[in-house]
C-alpha cells in the first residue's frame, strides 16, 4: 500500500511545474532558436519553388492525315478471312488538333475518316505518345495510337487505328505543325 501512495505522489509531482522553477538561460535561447528555425521552416516551405522550364512544344498544333488500310503481316498459312475482306470504310481525309502544356501533357481531338477521337498523352523524351480512343457517342469510331518525333517547327506523326472488333485497321501519317 505504501508503495501506491508514493507512486501516486510522483505522478501527481510530474503535472506542476513548481512555482521557483524558471528555465535555464540556455534552455531559453535553444527554445527561442528552435522557434525561429520553425519560422525558418515554414517560410522556407511556403516560398515558391523554384519553376520548371516550359516544354518547348507547348501550345497548339494540327494538321490533316489521309487514312489508308494498314498492311498486316500473319505468319504463313494463318487463316484471316475478316482482314481479307475489308469492307473500305474509314478511309479518307481527317484532322488531328493538340494542345501541349508546358510540362509536356497533351489533350486533342482527331476528327475525319477515323470517327470523332479523344487524344491524350505527353510528349517527352523526344517522343510524342497518346492514346487515341472514340469521342462522345461516334460508336463507329476507331480506337488507336498516335506517335511521333517532335522537331522544332513541326511533329511527324503515325495515327494507328483499329475497328472495336479489330477487323477494320488504318494507318495515317500526320505532320502537325504550330496554329
Amino acid at each position: 500500500m505504501r508503495w501506491l501512495v508514493c507512486a501516486w505522489l510522483a505522478l501527481a509531482g510530474c503535472d506542476r511545474p513548481s512555482a521557483s522553477s524558471s528555465p535555464p538561460a540556455a534552455s531559453a535561447r535553444t527554445t527561442a532558436a528552435a522557434r525561429g528555425s520553425t519560422t525558418a521552416a515554414v517560410a522556407t516551405a511556403s516560398a515558391p519553388a523554384a519553376e520548371t522550364p516550359a516544354s518547348p512544344y507547348q501550345g497548339r498544333w494540327g494538321g490533316d492525315y489521309e487514312s489508308k488500310r494498314a498492311a498486316i503481316e500473319l505468319p504463313k498459312g494463318y487463316p484471316s478471312p475478316a482482314w481479307q475482306k475489308d469492307d473500305g470504310s474509314r478511309l479518307g481525309n481527317g484532322s488531328v488538333e493538340l494542345r501541349v502544356d508546358r510540362d509536356g501533357f497533351l489533350a486533342g481531338e482527331a476528327s475525319g475518316a477515323l470517327g470523332a477521337l479523344e487524344l491524350r498523352g505527353r510528349i517527352e523524351d523526344g517522343a510524342l505518345r497518346a492514346g487515341a480512343t472514340p469521342a462522345g457517342d461516334d460508336a463507329g469510331a476507331m480506337t488507336g495510337t498516335l506517335t511521333g518525333e517532335p522537331r522544332e517547327k513541326a511533329i511527324r506523326c503515325t495515327l494507328r487505328a483499329a475497328s472495336e472488333d479489330g477487323e477494320i485497321v488504318r494507318i495515317a501519317e500526320v505532320t502537325l505543325r504550330r496554329k
